[in-house]
Parts: C-alpha cells; structure tokens; sequence
C-alpha cells in the first residue's frame, strides 16, 4: 500500500465528513426511522461505524506492541453486527455519537503516530493493516454516507407509494359507498346482505376496521408499532361484537359512524411520514400491509358482495317474473 499513516487518516478524515453530510441530509422523520438502511435506524448505523473504527484502532496499537498477527479476523462479523445494533437500540444517539467520535478519534491518533511499515503487517486472516484501515475505516463511512443519501433520495419515491394508497383508499370507500347507496332503505337492516349481516351491519363493520387501521397508524407514528398485536385469529370473535353492537344503531348512526372512521383513517394516512410504511409491525405485518386489508382491499371485498348481492336479487326476480 503506498499511502502514508498520515495520508490515510486524511482521507479518513474526508471520508467521515461526508458521513456527516450525509446525516445532515436526513430529514427529522428519517433521523428517528427505525429502518433507514435495511434493518437498520441511524442510531445502528452510527454505533456500527463506531465499532469498526475502534476496532481499526486496536488493531493498530496491537501493530504498535508487536502484535499484528494476534489482531483477529473476526469470522463472526454478522453476529458482531447485530451484537453492536441491539445494544444501539437501547442507547440514545447521543450517546451512540460520542462513542462513534472517540472511536473515531482514536483511530486518527494511532494512524498519525503508525510507522509506515506497520501498514504492510499481516493479522491473524492474512489482511494487512492498511487493507483494514481503507476498507474498516475509510471505505465504511463512505459506503453508509451513499446509504443515508439513498435513503434520503428516497423519501420521494415513498411519499409517492403513500399517496397512492390514499388515492386508493379513497377510490375504494367511494365505490363502496356507492353500492351501499342502492341498498333499499326498507331492506337497509334486514339481514341476509353478507350472510346474517344487513347492510346497516356490513358499514358499522368496516367502520370498525377503518378505526383499527387508524390505530396501527397512530402507533406507529408514535415509535410504538411493537404495541400492535393484531392476529388475524381474533378476527371472527372482534367480527361477532361488532355485529353484537351494530344492533343497537340506527341507520344514520351506522353511516355517520364509518364517515369518521374513514377520515381518521384517510387523514392520518396522508400526514403519516412515507417511511414508515415499510415499518414491521408487533404483529409481522408492515404498516403498508395493515393499511391494505383493514382499507382499499377491504371495502373492495364488500363492495363486490353488496353487487353479489344485487345480482342475485335481480335473477331471482327475473325467475319469478318468468
């Protein structure tokens, strides 16, 4: 390696900058995400820099003591990784940044005081320690600053996938409304339209699930989507009460109580920050996902059994007629 210890740790230096540049790009919403690269949040990815420049340190102070080749290769690189991102997670990023600068800051030091020759010893998997210099130090920082610009470029392209979905949303209540609209307000709450369900039934239920979707959103605009737990076992028995509870409303009541629900739902779906729509839920399921079946996916499915419905009422006039 031609470089000088001095040289690298320039380079270190720029390549750190535009790490930080990086970071200052994020917007504040990106800054808290709890996946902005893969799996990760930015707290992960700083406390992941920060442990491989410390250990680019030691690896030089070894160099300096004699001992290169006891420097390991470290064969468990993806548990370490997670090792550093779990504990990441339970520290505030302030803390995480300090720890991430003295890590960083050691390293400087070591490579301004290295004799040139250290940076051709070998540790214990055959790498020198100028190799792990460029690629632990140098080319790390700048490998995670294109990810944090990506991520930040990004943010458009989901802002877009949020958009549609309100659109989609919208687009399907409509429809939906519209085929409840021709239901004969005689035949509003007699039941038989899906199953033992009126049509006063079938808008206090999707009323229900706009609300639950509303509230998968809520959390998760809050840092608190591990606390949604939906399993879609539950489903038959919330179903069963909010029949049991639809009874009791009139037929107003029923439409009045799925308009709010559906605009909770649109409203907060359309102020919700776009990155959080591939955030895992504490049921599995990602906030894209929830809003798909509790939203346009489900008023679609009753909206084509309110025209099977319809269907099946004009044939069975048309028999009769015949």
């Amino acid at each position: 390696m031609s470089a000088s210890p001095v040289d690298l740790a320039r380079e270190a230096e720029v390549a750190r900058a535009e790490f930080l540049q990086a970071v200052a790009g994020l917007a504040p919403a990106q800054r808290e995400a709890s996946r902005l690269v893969g799996e990760w949040g930015l707290r992960e990815v700083v406390a992941h820099l920060g442990y491989w420049a410390g250990n680019t340190a030691q690896a030089l102070h070894e160099a300096a003591q004699g001992r290169a080749e006891e420097v390991p290769g470290l064969p468990d690189v993806d548990e370490r990784n997670a090792v550093v991102a779990r504990v990441a997670r339970e520290t505030d990023i302030a803390t995480v940044s300090k720890r991430e600068e003295a890590a960083f800051n050691a390293l400087l030091d070591r490579l301004r005081r290295a004799d040139p020759d250290w940076l051709g010893l070998r540790i214990a998997n055959g790498r020198t320690i100028g190799h792990l210099v460029q690629e632990d130090g140098i080319d790390h920082y700048r490998d995670h600053a294109a990810d944090l610009r990506n991520a930040a470029g990004g943010k458009g392209m989901n802002a877009d996938r949020r958009d549609t979905l309100v659109s989609e949303l919208v687009a399907a209540r409509d429809a939906f409304v519209g085929a409840v609209a021709d239901v004969d307000p005689d035949l509003f709450t007699a039941p038989g339209l899906v199953g033992d369900w009126s049509a006063r039934d079938l808008v206090a239920h999707v009323a229900f699930w706009s609300d639950h979707g509303a509230d998968a959103l809520e959390l998760a605009a809050a840092d608190k989507g591990r606390d949604f737990d939906y399993d879609s076992s539950q489903t038959d028995a919330i179903n069963e009460e909010v029949f049991a509870g639809a009874s009791t409303l009139t037929p107003m009541e029923a439409y009045e109580r799925e308009q709010v629900a559906f605009e909770r739902f649109r409203d907060i779906l359309s102020e919700l920050d776009p990155l959080l729509l591939d955030e895992t839920l504490g049921n599995g399921d990602t906030v894209e996902a929830v809003v798909r079946y509790d939203g346009p996916d489900h008023y679609a499915e009753h909206t084509e059994h309110i025209r099977a419905w319809f269907t099946g009422h004009r044939e069975s006039d048309d028999d009769e007629a015949s």
